[in-house]
């Protein structure tokens, strides 16, 4: 059998990279200066949006955050990207509308495609906007 030559997007491996860093705290204006690079070339990518995200948040920057994720249309955002927003409006203060937008996701995370570090932090705002619902997303 032959291997099949395949090409990877650099945005998308500077992309991965620019998340790894936020979701360990490291390096970020590396992180930033990655994701900034990846949206220069693809503005209107969600996925892209939702790293840039992330990239806040890491950096306590919950309005900028936000900012992001509200320019991009709802049905757009991935479930890493709503957890994103949660964690954007929680951070900015606004619990009853992170907990009303969290409660749109009833056990999702067991159910999503994320990256564990993605699914963790689902939990925890779980556990802190709406511990009721602790028993149906932790498992």
């Amino acid at each position: 059998q032959s291997v099949l030559p395949m090409t990877i997007d650099p945005s998308r491996i500077q992309s991965r990279i620019a998340w790894l860093l936020a979701v360990e705290k490291k390096h970020l204006p590396e992180a930033r200066e990655l994701i900034s690079s990846v949206i220069q070339t693809y503005p209107d990518e969600a996925a892209y949006r939702e790293v840039q995200a992330r990239v806040l948040l890491a950096e306590n920057n919950s309005a900028g955050a936000f900012d992001v994720l509200k320019a991009v249309p709802l049905k757009q955002l991935s479930l890493a990207g709503h957890t994103y927003r949660v964690a954007a409006l929680a951070g900015l203060g606004r619990r009853d509308e992170a907990r009303a937008a969290l409660e749109q996701f009833p056990g999702f995370a067991e159910s999503s495609d994320m990256f564990p570090d993605d699914v963790d932090l689902f939990r925890s705002l779980t556990s802190q906007l709406a511990p009721q619902m602790t028993k149906s997303t932790s498992r």
